[in-house]
């Protein structure tokens, strides 16, 4: 009898053993299975060096291959947000969900002089928890590496001087897929008279008094046939049937600066001016916005795009529809500065695409 017993306790103890073991067990396996939801994601760019964390600052394990000019990261990825950091190419957030494919696109900001120590920033506009942010300049040039999403995605950019003292300003951005440097200022010129350079400098106010409810906007062009640079205008208050407004621009001119001040069902009001004006007042727009006609400013628009006017576009693909005023004169003989005109897009028939107040297509 004492035998028996011993030999079903050894039983009845091994049994228990088991099922202590899948139970601590079972549920890691399964949570395990459970994480294991991962897929290959290949990052595209010219950057030697490249790294990329969790939300947790894990660092992620990847295989470096090449293609064409391209270095290669692969890595096996779950759904989430994930930042990447390059030597001397900044640092961005990427949302992997989708893509398993991406680009990077290397941009430069380069100015003419030096001022203060700076940084580029550029925001996706359509998700603002992806940023991109170059390291922090003492020279002219900063550097930072972007997704290349061409027209489907929106940027703008964002000048961020270190000292409080000096003039930021922003502007709009797309980028397309590519293996050089892309410039995000422009330094070549088209003619003698495309001269214009982007500026560090220190703040200057300027306070604008505007209609009521009316919206104001301050650039500064630098080169002819290319987007403006803008200056944030802030709303101080409102007195007498006027919003008083004021601006921060750069006390080094590299450009021309010029305002636009627009109310729906009213002519826009747009006129150039130099940081020492101190103060400008618009009292009235003009109602009725039709075509306005000047014989003594008689000008064009040219567009972008090819010889015969017609763009081909596949399911999903995008197109920037790019205009330009195709005149310059309007300071004088010799001042070749303009100021461009508001623009409308739209459909005129059919459903198959859509355009946006930007243009895109």
């Amino acid at each position: 009898m004492k035998i028996i017993f011993e030999n079903s306790r050894s039983k009845i103890m091994l049994l228990l053993t088991i099922f202590i073991l899948i139970t601590l067990f079972l549920p890691i396996t399964i949570f395990a299975q459970e994480n294991n939801d991962t897929k290959k994601v290949s990052i595209y760019t010219t950057a030697n060096t490249f790294e990329l964390y969790d939300d947790e600052n894990v660092s992620q394990p990847f295989e470096k291959s090449t293609s064409d000019q391209y270095n290669v990261y692969s890595f096996n990825l779950a759904n989430g947000n994930y930042t990447y950091t390059i030597d001397k190419g900044g640092s961005g957030k990427l949302n992997i969900s989708n893509s398993t494919d991406i680009y990077l696109r290397e941009i430069q900001y380069t100015f003419k002089n030096e001022g203060c120590s700076f940084e580029m920033k550029v925001f996706n506009n359509e998700n603002p928890d992806l940023i991109y942010t170059s390291d922090i300049s003492a020279g002219k040039t900063a550097t930072l590496f972007v997704p290349a999403y061409g027209y489907n995605i929106a940027y703008q950019y964002s000048y961020v001087p270190q000292d409080q003292d000096y003039c930021s300003f922003s502007g709009d951005l797309w980028v397309e897929k590519g293996t050089e440097a892309f410039e995000g200022f422009k330094n070549s010129s088209y003619n003698l008279s495309d001269g214009g350079q982007n500026l560090i400098g220190k703040k200057v106010p300027v306070e604008f008094s505007i209609p009521h409810d009316a919206t104001l906007h301050v650039y500064q062009l630098i080169k002819f046939y290319t987007s403006p640079n803008e200056y944030k205008a802030t709303c101080l208050r409102t007195e007498n049937g006027q919003d008083i407004y004021q601006s921060y621009i750069s006390s080094t001119v590299g450009g021309n600066y010029y305002y636009t001040v627009s109310s729906e069902g009213f002519v826009t009001k747009a006129k150039t001016f130099k940081p020492s004006v101190g103060s400008i007042t618009i009292d009235k727009l003009t109602e009725n916005p039709q075509q306005q006609f000047s014989e003594e400013r008689e000008s064009s628009i040219i567009v972008n795009g090819n010889i015969s006017k017609h763009i081909s576009l596949n399911q999903g693909d995008a197109f920037g529809i790019w205009s330009s005023r195709a005149w310059q004169a309007t300071n004088g003989i010799t001042a070749n500065r303009y100021v461009e005109p508001d623009k409308h897009y739209s459909v005129i028939s059919g459903d198959a695409v859509t355009v946006d107040n930007q243009g895109i297509v």
